[in-house]
């Protein structure tokens, strides 16, 4: 989910970021209202990637077991907010256009020992994104 997006030079200028397909909210490839999918950049892209980078496990995916956000750190942790604070920043900062994250603000853990993380990311473009995401 976007909060808002401070602007300055596009991140994708300065270092390019590609185009992939646009995911829904449940990682399915959204093919809006036709039957080809939709493709991002730009900021939208580098948002998915983020969400992506902190909904993955460290570890489960084979072609590189460092990428993803270290849950299983993090639950030995007993959920230490330092400790999440300190995974989160370090999975977030390993995606190229990140320069730094900032504010982070966790809600409590629902019963499924799910919370959102609210944050402020700022890109080596000097850009700012504020985003919340649920892990």
């Amino acid at each position: 989910m976007i909060m808002s997006i401070v602007r300055g030079t596009p991140a994708t200028q300065i270092y390019g970021t590609g185009t992939t397909f646009k995911l829904t909210d449940t990682g399915d490839i959204d093919l809006g209202s036709s039957i080809y999918p939709s493709l991002i950049t730009g900021d939208e892209k580098l948002i998915q990637d983020i969400v992506i980078i902190l909904k993955s496990v460290m570890g489960s995916y084979d072609l590189d077991l460092l990428f993803g956000l270290d849950y299983t750190a993090i639950v030995e942790s007993g959920f230490s907010i330092p400790i999440m604070k300190g995974k989160i920043i370090t999975a977030v900062k390993s995606h190229p256009l990140v320069q730094d994250v900032t504010d982070i603000v966790f809600s409590p853990m629902d019963e499924n020992r799910r919370l959102t993380v609210d944050m402020k990311v700022k890109l080596k473009s000097q850009n700012i994104i504020t985003l919340g995401v649920t892990v």
